[in-house]
C-alpha cells in the first residue's frame, strides 16, 4: 500500500509575520497554525486554550446511548 503526502499551501508571509507578532510564537510556529487556518490572535487563543464549551455534544455520535 503506497500513502501520498499532501503538502498545505504555502501561507502569506505577511500573514505568518504578523501572527508571530500577536501571538510572541517564533515563525516557524506561526508558519503552521497559519497553515491550518488559525491567522488571528482570537483563533490563536481559542487553539491553545480550549474550552469545554466548544466541544461537540458527544451523543450526536452514532450509536451513542
Amino acid at each position: 500500500m503506497s500513502n501520498r503526502w499532501l503538502l498545505k499551501p504555502i501561507p502569506n508571509p505577511e500573514i505568518v509575520a504578523h501572527l508571530s507578532e500577536q501571538i510572541h510564537v517564533p515563525e516557524p510556529l506561526a508558519h503552521v497554525l497559519a497553515q491550518r487556518n488559525i491567522c488571528d490572535f482570537d483563533s490563536a487563543k481559542k487553539f491553545f486554550r480550549p474550552n469545554l464549551k466548544h466541544l461537540h455534544n458527544p451523543y450526536l455520535m452514532k450509536d451513542m446511548d
